[in-house]
């Protein structure tokens, strides 16, 4: 379905000389879409979602000489107030956003802090959301055209300082997410682990340091931090990782 939708957007993209645009899109479509477009020889198209390193993004395909900007796609920023001591969470407002009856691509990220949160819609959709969404939970929110910035950090994250014996993917899931080299593979071949938004099949590819691995089932992780992959007095490596919570 995805892929028909992205063959359309090129379609009418270049038939009436202006972007067009799909999603927003989870990471594992974002892969797909790259290598869509590689297969369609297209270059011209970027991902925005409304802030740098929105993890949901719209995809839009351009026509040749028309410049690429931010401001040409479709996403609006809506921000939520509520009591500061009422803790909400992402799972809260997306439930709450989706009771509208609306797709799930309809939405992308949501960012929290105490008090407010800025939830980033498809345009065409945040006069709907502005009209109808007054609760999220149990909490009643005041929901408001735009965000101010700087917003709410994206996400968080739990440091982790771990050891494998080298950096081949499947000792790096082993140690991620605190299962035998055994399960690992397992994860792996059953096409469970994503590195920088690509499925892994083998088990001896190598990750870097700036790389992101997503386990299904047990979490996202981010593979960053001071002296990466120094060796320890007993010949393994330090591996610093940032889990997303």
């Amino acid at each position: 379905m995805l892929e028909a939708k992205l063959a359309d957007a090129v379609r009418l993209c270049f038939s009436h000389q202006k972007p067009n645009f799909v999603g927003f899109l989870d990471e594992q479509q974002q892969n797909l879409t790259k290598k869509a477009m590689k297969q369609f020889a297209v270059e011209n198209y970027m991902f925005w979602g409304g802030y740098p390193d929105a993890e949901r993004v719209v995809f839009g395909v351009f026509p040749e000489g028309f410049p690429m900007q931010a401001s040409s796609f479709p996403v609006a920023a809506l921000t939520a107030r509520f009591r500061g001591q009422d803790e909400l969470s992402h799972r809260d407002f997306l439930g709450a956003f989706l009771a509208q009856g609306v797709q799930r691509s309809a939405l992308g990220d949501f960012l929290l802090e105490p008090g407010r949160a800025v939830c980033f819609v498809r345009r065409e959709m945040a006069a709907f959301f502005l009209s109808e969404v007054q609760q999220v939970g149990r909490t009643g929110v005041s929901l408001q055209e735009g965000a101010q910035e700087p917003f709410p950090c994206g996400r968080r994250f739990q440091e982790m300082a771990l050891t494998v014996a080298s950096l081949r993917l499947d000792g790096v899931v082993s140690a991620c997410a605190g299962i035998s080299r055994q399960g690992a593979a397992e994860l792996i071949r059953a096409g469970k682990v994503y590195k920088n938004q690509e499925e892994m099949g083998s088990l001896s590819t190598l990750v870097r340091e700036g790389d992101t691995l997503s386990i299904r089932g047990v979490g996202k992780f981010r593979l960053e931090g001071p002296d990466f992959a120094r060796e320890t007095k007993k010949h393994r490596l330090r591996l610093p990782v940032k889990k997303y919570i």
